[in-house]
């Protein structure tokens, strides 16, 4: 595989999978240190020096909120057509969410700090209800969420 352009890398990755064939899709992504294209689950053997990246766009997009409190909560509504999600915690204690079940301090996904925010990867997106529950004494704030859809 070839590669050019300021600071390029790349790998041949046809041993990954080597039971793919030309159209198969593969997991992309670009690290954010290095800014090198990483490729699984590829056989680029019969793409050779070709690798497309195809954004999604979009013009749907919901942004709620939900208040802090005790006890575990639906955070986002499960949706189908979600592609992207952002939630960010106003409250002054930690927010632990969770993919379904009921979260709490010791089950769940991921710890999102006071004041901080968080992302769902691209590299693949849960559309499944998200809950979450806020650990020791919850403040005035809010999960503020916003949601992406195809």
């Amino acid at each position: 595989m070839q590669s050019s352009g300021i600071g390029a890398i790349a790998r041949d990755v046809s041993a990954w999978a080597p039971n793919h064939t030309a159209g198969h899709q593969a997991m992309c992504a670009i690290n954010k240190d290095t800014a090198a294209l990483l490729v699984q689950g590829a056989d680029l053997e019969s793409a050779k020096d070709t690798v497309s990246i195809v954004a999604k766009q979009t013009t749907s997009v919901t942004i709620d909120a939900v208040d802090s409190g005790g006890a575990s909560v639906e955070i986002v509504p499960a949706n189908a057509a979600r592609i992207g999600l952002h939630i960010v915690n106003t409250d002054t204690a930690d927010l632990f969410i969770r993919y379904g079940g009921t979260a709490t301090a010791t089950s769940y996904t991921v710890k999102i700090a006071a004041g901080a925010d968080w992302t769902m990867p691209p590299t693949y997106t849960y559309t499944g209800s998200i809950v979450g529950i806020w650990g020791g004494t919850p403040g005035s704030g809010q999960a503020v969420y916003t949601e992406i859809e195809a």
